[in-house]
C-alpha cells in the first residue's frame, strides 16, 4: 500500500461557542446559586498557521511582586488529544522535551532514542552554544538556558534545566526537589523524556512553585498544585499565599488512553495521558476556596470519545454561579454511508477496474487529485480537483502505464508523477503553469520504491535496472532525479516482500521486510560517492503466522504500528503491535473485531482524527 497516500475524505470535527445567558448545568452536590449576567472572559484568535485558537483565561489574585502564574484553557483547532480532550490544552504548564534529531538542526537523521537527543523548550527547537551546556531558542529570545548535570551523551538522575529571561526572571525545569517533575517510564528515572517547569523566581526572591503527581508505571504526569506569593529568600515570611489546584478523573475506557511509544535500547518506554482535567481550585492558602472552575465533557463522534463542552465558574462559597460557556461540536459521522455510497457508484467508478488510479496533490493546493490510466489504452491522465463540482483534465501522456506513483521529488510542495509501462519504461512528469511536462527521456526499468529515505524532505525513488537497484535520490532539480548520474547503486535488495512506513519517529522513510515469519526493518545508507545499501536496525517475530499484516499509525504518535489480522481455523483476530522506534511492542493490543476485514482494504485517517483507521469491502458491496 505505499503508494497509496491519505485521503482525507470527511470533514474536521469542529466546535461551535456558544455562551449561555440563562441556562445553567445543574450540579447536585452543590448548594442553590444565583446566576449573574455576563460570561465567562474568552478570546478567539488565528494562530500563525492558521489554526482557530480561543483562549479562556484563569482569573488568579495577582500575587507578590506581580508574580502570578499565567493560566489559561485554549483550543487550537490543529491540536490532537490530551487531559483536555480534543484540541483543548492548559496554557501555562511549560516542559523542555526530547525531540528527534534533524538533517537542519543537528546534521544528522534520527528519533527520540536518549542519545544525542535534541530538545526543545514548549515546542521550540533549542539551539546548543558550541562548546557548553548553554542554549538558546531557535527564535532567539535572548534567554540564557543551562543544561544541569548532563551533556548530551550522560546519563544522571540528578539532570535539569535553568531559563533565564532578559526580564531577570529564573525559570527551573526539572530541578526542584518534591516536585516530581521530571517525567520518565519506569525503572528509567535518570533518562526523563520530559523536565517540567517547577519554580520560576525573580530579582526580588518572589516565586511561583509547580508540584506534579506521577505515575512511572505508565510515564504518566500531571499538573497537581501551583504555589505563588512565596519568596524564597532565607528568613522569609510565606504563610500568606495562593495556590491553585488541579482535579482530574480517570478515563475508564482504555480505548481512549493515549500511549506514546518511544526507543530505549532494545526496549520500549511509553508515556500516557489517561486522566481528564475536570475542575481548577484557586484558594487562599490551602482551604480558603476564592473561585471555582467546573469543566464538563460530553461524548460523541464515531467513536462515542469526551469532548469539553462547558467550562463554568462559580464563587468561593458556591452561592453565584457566572454564565458558563458552552461548546458545540460538529463531528465526523461515519454512519452517512448511503450519501457516500451514491457519490461512489454516480461518479467515480468502484473499486475502479480496469483503470489504474492514484492520489496526488499536482498543483499544491492541498486537494486531492485524481491521476489516472487504462492498462492497455494509451492515455494517462490528471483529474486536477478544484474544489468545487468539477475537474481540471490534463492528457499527460500517450503511454499505456501498468503502474502509477507519487512524490514531492524536488521539494516544492507539489507532487510529481512517476508512470511504468509493460515495456519496461518510466516516465517523470510534472504540472506547470499551462500543462504537464515530461522530465527528461524515459528510463528504461521499473519502479521499486518511492520515499523520502533520508529524511532531507524531498522524497526519493529506488528503481530496478536489468538485475541492479538503482537509488535516485531527490533534490530541487527535478531534472536531475533520474539522470544517470544521479542513479547511485542500491545493494542489499533481494527477492522479498517489503513495505514502506515511518517507523522509527524520524523524518527517514524505512523499508521493511519479510522473510517467513520474521520483519526486518532497513534504512538507505550511502556507502561511498556511488554506492549504498539497506542496513538493518531492529527486527520483529510473530508467533504464528498472519493471514495478513499491514502497517498505519494507530495511536497518532507519528509513527507506523504493525496490525495483523489472524485466522485459527475458525475464528478471526486482529491485533495492533505498537511501534515504539526500535521495534513493534511484543505484546499485541487486541481490537476485540473478530471478522475478517482483508478483502479491498485500505489503512486511512478516515475522520481526520490522527489514528489510522480500517477502510474495506465486504459481501462485494459493502463499504465498512
Amino acid at each position: 500500500m505505499e503508494n497509496l497516500k491519505k485521503i482525507k475524505i470527511m470533514k474536521k470535527q469542529y466546535l461551535q461557542l456558544i455562551f449561555t445567558a440563562t441556562i445553567f448545568l445543574f450540579v447536585p452536590a452543590l448548594q442553590a446559586q444565583t446566576v449573574v449576567p455576563g460570561s465567562l472572559p474568552g478570546e478567539l484568535s488565528v494562530s500563525p498557521t492558521g489554526a482557530a485558537v480561543y483562549t479562556i483565561p484563569i482569573e488568579l489574585p495577582e500575587g507578590r511582586g506581580g508574580m502570578t502564574p499565567q493560566l489559561s484553557l485554549q483550543y487550537n483547532s490543529s491540536a490532537g488529544d490530551g487531559i483536555l480532550g480534543k484540541g483543548w490544552g492548559l496554557s501555562g504548564w511549560s516542559y523542555i522535551s526530547r525531540v528527534a534529531e534533524s538533517q537542519y538542526y543537528d546534521g544528522t537523521v534520527g528519533s527520540v532514542d536518549f542519545i544525542n537527543d535534541g530538545y526543545a523548550l514548549d515546542g521550540m527547537r533549542l539551539i546548543n552554544i558550541p562548546n557548553s551546556n548553554i542554549y538558546r531558542t531557535e527564535i532567539d529570545e535572548v534567554s540564557r538556558i543551562t543544561a544541569n548535570g548532563f551533556g548530551k551523551d550522560e546519563r544522571r538522575s540528578n539532570t535539569y534545566f535553568v531559563v533565564e529571561t532578559k526580564s531577570g526572571y529564573k525559570k527551573y525545569y526539572g530541578a526542584t526537589d518534591g516536585s516530581a517533575s521530571r517525567q520518565f517510564y519506569g525503572i528509567y528515572d535518570a533518562h526523563p523524556v520530559r523536565w517540567h517547569l517547577d519554580k520560576v523566581v525573580d530579582l526580588s526572591g518572589n516565586m511561583i512553585l509547580y508540584y506534579y503527581e506521577r505515575d512511572p508505571n505508565y510515564g504518566e504526569i500531571y499538573l497537581r498544585k501551583i504555589e505563588y506569593s512565596k519568596n524564597d529568600a532565607a528568613g522569609a515570611i510565606n504563610s500568606q499565599f495562593y495556590t491553585v489546584e488541579f482535579e482530574y478523573k480517570n478515563i475508564t475506557n482504555n480505548a481512549f488512553h493515549l500511549s506514546t511509544f518511544l526507543s530505549h535500547g532494545e526496549n520500549a518506554y511509553r508515556y500516557d495521558v489517561r486522566k481528564r482535567l475536570i475542575a481548577i481550585n484557586v484558594k487562599y492558602g490551602t482551604s480558603d476556596l476564592i473561585r471555582k472552575y467546573f469543566i464538563d465533557y460530553t461524548t460523541g463522534g464515531v467513536h462515542g470519545n469526551e469532548y469539553l463542552s462547558e467550562v463554568k465558574l462559580v464563587s468561593g462559597d458556591e452561592s453565584i454561579c457566572y454564565n458558563p460557556t458552552t461548546f458545540v461540536w460538529n463531528y465526523n459521522i461515519a454512519d452517512d454511508a448511503a450519501a457516500k455510497q451514491i457519490l461512489i457508484e454516480d461518479n467515480i467508478p468502484f473499486p475502479g477496474y480496469p483503470k489504474l488510479k492514484i492520489t496526488a496533490d499536482v498543483n499544491g493546493d492541498g486537494r486531492a487529485d485524481i491521476i489516472e490510466a487504462s492498462p492497455g489504452g494509451n492515455t494517462l491522465k490528471a483529474l486536477i480537483n478544484n474544489g468545487q463540482n468539477n475537474v481540471t483534465v490534463y492528457e499527460l501522456d500517450n503511454f499505456s502505464p501498468t503502474k502509477l506513483l507519487s512524490g514531492d521529488f524536488d521539494g516544492d510542495g507539489k507532487d510529481e508523477i512517476l508512470a511504468e509501462n509493460a515495456s519496461g519504461q518510466v516516465g517523470l512528469y510534472k504540472l506547470y503553469t499551462h500543462g504537464f511536462v515530461k522530465i527528461g527521456s524515459y528510463l528504461t526499468g521499473t519502479i521499486s520504491f518511492v520515499g523520502d529515505f533520508d529524511g532531507d524532505g524531498f522524497y526519493d525513488v529506488i528503481t530496478k535496472e536489468g538485475e541492479m537497484r538503482k537509488y535516485c535520490a531527490g533534490s530541487s532539480n527535478i531534472y536531475n532525479l533520474l539522470n544517470i548520474s544521479n542513479r547511485k547503486t542500491l545493494e542489499g535488495v533481494g527477492n522479498f516482500e517489503y513495505r514502506l512506513g515511518y517507523f522509527t519517529g524520524s523524518s527517514r522513510m524505512g523499508i521493511m521486510k519479510r522473510d517467513g515469519y520474521t520483519l526486518t526493518h532497513y534504512i538507505v545508507i550511502p556507502n561511498s560517492e556511488t554506492t549504498y545499501s539497506l542496513l538493518p536496525t531492529f527486527s520483529f517475530s510473530f508467533s504464528i503466522a498472519p493471514y495478513l499484516y499491514d502497517f498505519g499509525d494507530f495511536n497518532g504518535d507519528g509513527k507506523d504500528d504493525l496490525i495483523a489480522l489472524y485466522w485459527d481455523g475458525s475464528d478471526y483476530t486482529t491485533e495492533i503491535h505498537y511501534s515504539y522506534g526500535n521495534g513493534f511492542t511484543s505484546i499485541g493490543y487486541n481490537m476485540s473485531y473478530n471478522a475478517y476485514w482483508g478483502n479491498n482494504y485500505r489503512l486511512i485517517d478516515l475522520n481526520n482524527d490522527g489514528f489510522s483507521d480500517i477502510v474495506f469491502i465486504s459481501d462485494g458491496s459493502v463499504l465498512n
